[in-house]
């Protein structure tokens, strides 16, 4: 067979903002009951959902880039 199907581009995307929040809240809430409270404090969940964002937008931008180098 001769043709060539080509797959189409896959697009990673990071979660969005909200998500990331919620997530960070959930974590950090639970740590907070669990371990020390001191992790369920505004400043503790923004710092969080903070490196949360930029560790998954980094990591988004590096799978398309290697999904892109890839095909």
């Amino acid at each position: 067979m001769d043709s060539v199907t080509e797959s189409p581009q896959v697009i990673y995307l990071p979660p969005s903002d909200t998500l990331i929040e919620q997530y960070a809240h959930a974590v950090c809430k639970e740590l907070g009951e669990t371990a020390n409270p001191a992790y369920d404090t505004f400043e503790v969940r923004l710092g969080f959902a903070e490196f949360l964002k930029v560790v998954t937008k980094i990591y988004a931008a590096q799978q398309n880039r290697n999904s892109s180098s890839a095909a």
